[in-house]
């Protein structure tokens, strides 16, 4: 099928900006559908520093993988 993934940075780039401005600010930050083991780390050091965050994921995001998305198409998900 030839599709690739997208760069995990496009996912965790924008999280640890937001991160930051939640830190400075004291806002309540929910990031929906993280997908990238960057992103986790990035909310649980955030967390640990006692920003007010929360994230929440999709199954799909558990179960597959970029290899599937290679052996068949309708995989594709964002990042």
């Amino acid at each position: 099928h030839g599709h690739r993934g997208i760069c995990s940075e496009s996912e965790w780039g924008p999280i640890a900006r937001d991160l930051r401005l939640a830190e400075e600010t004291g806002c309540a930050y929910h990031v929906c559908h993280i997908s990238t083991r960057e992103s986790v780390a990035l909310i649980r050091k955030a967390k640990a520093r006692g920003v007010d965050v929360t994230c929440e994921t999709g199954p799909h995001y558990l179960v597959f993988s970029d290899e599937d998305l290679r052996e068949d198409g309708r995989f594709k998900m964002n990042p």
